[in-house]
């Protein structure tokens, strides 16, 4: 009874917070965009943007922020650690799923002849689609799904870590690509070789060409792996008390 409570909670929130990112997204992505149009009287004019680096970064930041605010609700509640994070990850894979089925819907609409001077794409669907929606739906899903888990592992590290790790780690985030370079151009080109064929059959490019099976083998596989990740920082998470 307590994990459906948080389940119908946290959904309910979520898709509050998705009808508002929707009502601003259309707002600012499409209806200001028209009117600029129509104000400048260039009727021949066309306006691409893509549709997806928005929608990522909203499902992160709901995902890394509604875990820590909705945490210490939850356990002075009686809700287990393990059910907070199954409601959490329930909620966003069926948010990512609707909200992919709307984005794919709205691009749809505005791709269509019924409004020609606005266009909407979503650059890794040219790469990889062959024009199966219901693929294409998978895919879509699977792309805000991914930064919805990045949301919550870095909410679970964020609580497990003191001040001073937390600068320690970002400290070593930010200095780790000079080691990584340095080592990649000291190495033999047979292991830089390998090492660009590895990455480009993860990305599912092989031959000039874009596969998607790859692709969604890596981004599922990363998922799982976080999530993994998140499950173990989360089953000992302790409410924080700021001393005053």
């Amino acid at each position: 009874m307590k994990f459906r409570a948080a389940f119908l909670y946290r959904l309910k929130h979520q898709f509050l917070s998705l009808s508002a990112f929707l009502a601003l997204f259309i707002l600012l992505g499409i209806i200001l965009p028209l009117i600029g149009i129509f104000l400048l009287s260039d009727f021949s004019r066309m306006v691409h943007s893509d549709g997806i680096i928005e929608c990522m970064i909203y499902m992160f930041f709901l995902s890394y922020i509604g875990m820590n605010s909705d945490f210490k609700l939850f356990i002075q509640n009686g809700v287990s650690r393990v059910h907070i994070l199954f409601t959490h990850i329930l909620t966003n894979v069926i948010l990512a799923v609707v909200f992919s089925l709307i984005m794919l819907l709205l691009i749809m609409l505005l791709n269509s002849n019924l409004i020609v001077q606005l266009k909407w794409d979503v650059f890794l669907f040219s790469l990889y689609s062959r024009g199966d929606f219901l693929i294409d739906w998978f895919f879509f899903s699977l792309l805000l799904i991914l930064p919805g888990s990045i949301g919550l592992f870095l909410s679970a590290l964020n609580s497990r870590l003191s001040r001073s790790i937390k600068f320690i780690v970002l400290l070593v985030l930010l200095l780790l690509p000079i080691p990584i370079s340095t080592f990649m151009q000291s190495s033999s080109s047979a292991f830089q070789t390998n090492t660009l064929d590895m990455l480009q059959k993860m990305i599912g490019y092989q031959y000039g060409e874009y596969s998607l099976s790859p692709v969604l083998l890596t981004l599922t596989a990363t998922i799982l792996f976080t999530l993994l990740l998140t499950y173990l920082l989360n089953r000992r998470r302790e409410i924080k008390i700021l001393n005053v």
